[in-house]
């Protein structure tokens, strides 16, 4: 008899690629094989999101992208779209098992029960209070990003109370997972082929202990790079001090803004002002010479005035920075911001995020381009369309032409850069 198939589809954060990962793990040692979503299979598993009224809608789009490749397939829905509506999930045609954020090691018995004719299977669990392990051991091309670059999840959940987040809601209050535990699966990640780990968790700055954390990291063999996912900007001193001592962590932060004008970042209920983020990426490139710091910033929040989102504007081009997400306010139901009133007119929302857009463009450009002539280093991940590509540790991504005949896959290899494309660096081949 063939094997069943089952494919996945991950919406959202890093902390999502872990988890589904982990269930992916699980199917594999039932006998299944996990083929690409686009593939015809027997069940398909889709890990949600609930941040923006966009992740819901993308997350409705992949449920019914599934049942249409196969009408008489168990689509199992999970994640965070599921912990805050279920009833809504329910009424897209084609779920038969629902599952939230909580739980994930039990979704295979819930698909077994669907595949034995029950027509619908959910288990919904109340958020726990402690950091749920995962429940299988790691291989190589789990955790979501191939077997060269892996997510490592240390920490879920949030305690903070931003007015425009449902996070808390869906992923419960913050916990952490046991230094030992995640040292165990680094290693055996390393011991897998794995290359560069991205240590991450939903408020990952809330980690006790993380720069020490960080430093057992750096004694794993095998691990050529630790890259940290998002960051708070607050109570990250002692992370900072950790990240200038230890080379394997890469030079590069993920520090969400969200917005420019302390005003604004007040009504939002953000635990800093303006000064204060700026105080805070001035002090982290003071350590850490050479340092990329990403971010995300949220336009069109209630109340944003023009001088509000000009303030933003200004703010992240003074600060350099190296790429912008761009999100458009979106109203979440049950936090404190969908009743606000002041609402930004949709069409000057959509006015805002393609001018911020369109500076980050130019942002993301003029860093690339200050690495022309310059000898970097990178990650291979794959080769594609004839390029070599990969990483920088700044978090660039670069495509080059490789020796004839050699596999450079998982190698770390020094790359003269001669331009850029789009942002992306283009050099003319590997120095070795």
């Amino acid at each position: 008899m063939n094997e069943p198939r089952v494919a996945f589809h991950t919406l959202g954060c890093k902390v999502n690629q872990y988890d589904t990962a982990g269930v992916a793990e699980t199917f594999r040692r039932a006998g299944y094989r996990v083929v690409p979503f686009r593939d015809e299979a027997e069940v398909y598993v889709i890990n949600t999101c609930a941040v923006t009224a966009g992740g819901e809608k993308s997350s409705r789009q992949a449920i019914r992208q599934a049942s249409r490749r196969n009408q008489a397939a168990v689509i199992a829905v999970v994640g965070c779209y599921v912990q805050r509506d279920p009833a809504g999930v329910r009424e897209i045609p084609g779920v038969r098992v629902l599952g939230g954020t909580a739980g994930k090691t039990e979704l295979m018995e819930l698909v077994r029960r669907a595949l034995a004719g029950a027509d619908r299977v959910e288990r919904i669990l109340a958020l726990p209070e402690e950091f749920e392990e995962p429940g299988v051991p790691s291989r190589v091309g789990d955790r979501g990003l191939g077997r060269v670059r892996a997510v490592l999840k240390v920490q879920e959940g949030c305690d903070e109370s931003c007015a425009y987040c449902i996070i808390p809601a869906t992923r419960g209050r913050g916990r952490s997972r046991s230094p030992a535990a995640a040292l165990a699966e680094a290693k055996a990640l390393a011991g897998s082929g794995v290359r560069e780990l991205v240590v991450a968790g939903v408020h990952l700055g809330s980690f006790p202990g993380l720069g020490g954390l960080l430093t057992e990291l750096q004694w794993v063999e095998g691990i050529a790079r630790i890259r940290l996912s998002s960051l708070e900007p607050f109570g990250i001193d002692a992370v900072l001090e950790a990240q200038a001592s230890l080379a394997k962590v890469c030079p590069h932060l993920h520090l969400p803004l969200q917005s420019g004008s302390s005003r604004v970042l007040a009504r939002m209920r953000r635990p800093y002002t303006a000064e204060e983020y700026a105080a805070t990426v001035a002090r982290a490139r003071k350590l850490i010479p050479g340092l990329a710091v990403t971010t995300d910033c949220l336009v069109g929040f209630p109340g944003e005035s023009e001088s509000d989102f000009q303030a933003t504007r200004r703010l992240v081009e003074d600060l350099k920075m190296t790429r912008l997400h761009v999100f458009s306010f979106s109203a979440r139901p049950g936090t404190s911001a969908a009743t606000l009133p002041d609402r930004v007119p949709p069409a000057m929302v959509e006015e805002r995020r393609r001018e911020l857009e369109e500076t980050g463009r130019r942002l993301a450009r003029a860093f690339a381009a200050g690495h022309i002539g310059r000898e970097v280093s990178v990650l291979v991940e794959e080769q594609r369309d004839g390029w070599w590509r990969g990483k920088t540790g700044d978090y660039l991504t670069l495509r080059f032409a490789g020796p004839p005949g050699e596999d450079l896959t998982n190698r770390l290899v020094r790359v003269l850069v001669t331009g850029e494309d789009k942002g992306r660096l283009v050099p003319d081949a590997p120095l070795g």
